[in-house]
């Protein structure tokens, strides 16, 4: 299930109190989500584009089928 972010996300405060931002163009596997070795929400933000299948429906379990048109999807889906 991976991910690829559209524009940076700003993940806020981790547990050590660091702010984290996230840059666009960072491939996220949905399944691990952690970026430097830092773990992530497990909702992707609504900028991420969903690469596959998998991530595709865990993008419509989290937001919806109606939020479908505002997605970035990867073309073939």
């Amino acid at each position: 299930m991976m991910f690829l972010l559209t524009r940076d996300w700003a993940v806020g405060a981790t547990a050590s109190g660091i702010s984290l931002c996230v840059p666009a163009g960072t491939q996220i596997d949905g399944s691990n989500p952690q970026w430097r070795g830092t773990p992530l929400p497990s909702v992707m933000p609504l900028s991420a584009q969903a690469l596959d299948a998998a991530a595709l429906t865990a993008m419509t379990n989290w937001y919806g089928p109606m939020g479908l048109t505002n997605w970035f999807v990867a073309k073939g889906f």
